[in-house]
This record gives C-alpha cells, structure tokens and sequence, in this order.
C-alpha cells in the first residue's frame, strides 16, 4: 500500500477531503520519522513496533 492508497481509504471511510487528510498522514509519518532519528522507538498498541536496530557494516557487492 502507498501513502496515496492510505489517503484514498482514510478519505473514502472518514469523509474528509483528501488534501486535508493528506496534511494528517505526512504530520504523522514526520513525527515517525523525526522521534526515529532522535533514537525514540515508537509503540502503537494493536498495530506495531518501530525501533532502530544498529548492524555491524559490511561490504557491498555490486555483481
């Protein structure tokens, strides 16, 4: 699903134009994104987990 499916569906169900329901969906994908970046994990109950997880680097290969 793309963020533009998610708009359609929220807009289709709730009744609420799609920009402003498109303002919504980039506030809450920002936050996402900004309280990452800060080393926050995210915990939305009946939904999922979002947490940084560090890996030790490696070699790319480009065959």
């Amino acid at each position: 699903m793309t963020k533009a499916d998610l708009v359609k569906i929220i807009s289709e169900n709730t009744g609420i134009l799609r920009k402003d329901v498109a303002v919504v969906v980039d506030a809450f994908l920002q936050s996402v994104k900004d309280s990452m970046t800060k080393g926050n994990h995210i915990e939305i109950r009946g939904f999922g987990t979002f947490k940084l997880k560090t890996r030790k680097p490696r070699m790319g290969r480009n065959p």
